[in-house]
């Protein structure tokens, strides 16, 4: 029903997973009771009933018609169901059979004898034994509150060691971050360096080619200067030749 109900309600779908992963439930009914206990862990009783209020039409085939759900006070016990959020409720679901649990609860053992509307009876004179008897009943609340006090003081040092041990742990942490940020900036400052170093050097590799092309073009002018003076010689001297040849002959 309340899977039916609260299928769009978002903040209800974590309590459903973990009501419903729980091993040692098989029961829809003891799923369910695992879900009710767990929202008033979480003290979200009232928002539940004013969600399923809100909600009629998906849960109507599942009630009366002379439902309290559907009557006009379900948004007064809405609002009551806020004064059970100053109950810290604590409860263990691990080791509860809520599969088996009785389908109805007995309230008698809540109830004052008689009926309530009857006049109050006056208190009955104590008896001789009953004093000792709520004496050793306030002994045993005694011991009973001593007995919850060690456990809560043990807790109280074993989540004390563990925040001493987590703020080491931060602390640690932040030292090997702040020792990575230097080594950071100090890769990042060789790699700058670096990035200089290659761009000077190319730029006088680039001089240096250029250099070297302005030579070789001056050389290949200077000896095509040459060739061509020389050609012009030697061609002198052939008709000097000529020349002299044709004097002889």
């Amino acid at each position: 029903m309340l899977q039916v109900a609260l299928k769009e309600v978002t903040w209800t779908k974590d309590i459903f997973e973990s009501s419903v992963n729980m091993p040692n439930l098989r029961t829809f009914t003891g799923k369910g009771r695992a879900f009710l206990r767990l929202v008033m862990i979480q003290k979200k009783s009232h928002i539940l009933f004013s969600d399923l209020v809100e909600r009629l039409d998906k849960v109507r085939s599942l009630y009366e018609p002379h439902a309290i759900l559907f009557s006009e006070e379900a948004h007064i016990i809405s609002g009551l169901l806020v004064g059970i959020n100053v109950i810290d409720c604590n409860l263990c679901l691990k080791e509860s059979d809520l599969d088996n649990l009785p389908q109805v609860v007995q309230l008698c053992r809540y109830l004052r004898d008689g009926n309530y509307l009857e006049a109050a009876t006056p208190p009955r004179s104590p008896q001789p034994g009953s004093t000792g008897d709520s004496y050793q009943h306030v002994i045993e609340q005694k011991s009973y509150v001593e007995e919850i006090n060690e456990r809560l003081k043990l807790d109280y040092d074993l989540t004390e060691k563990k925040s001493r041990m987590f703020q080491e742990e931060n602390e640690l942490l932040s030292k090997e971050i702040i020792s990575i940020k230097a080594a950071l900036e100090e890769v990042s400052s060789e790699r700058d360096c670096l990035r200089q170093r290659c761009d000077d050097s190319e730029q006088s590799f680039q001089r240096r080619i250029e250099i070297e092309k302005a030579d070789i073009a001056a050389e290949r002018e200077t000896y095509e200067a040459s060739r061509s003076g020389l050609n012009e010689l030697y061609l002198v001297e052939i008709n000097e030749r000529l020349k002299w040849v044709e004097c002889n002959t």
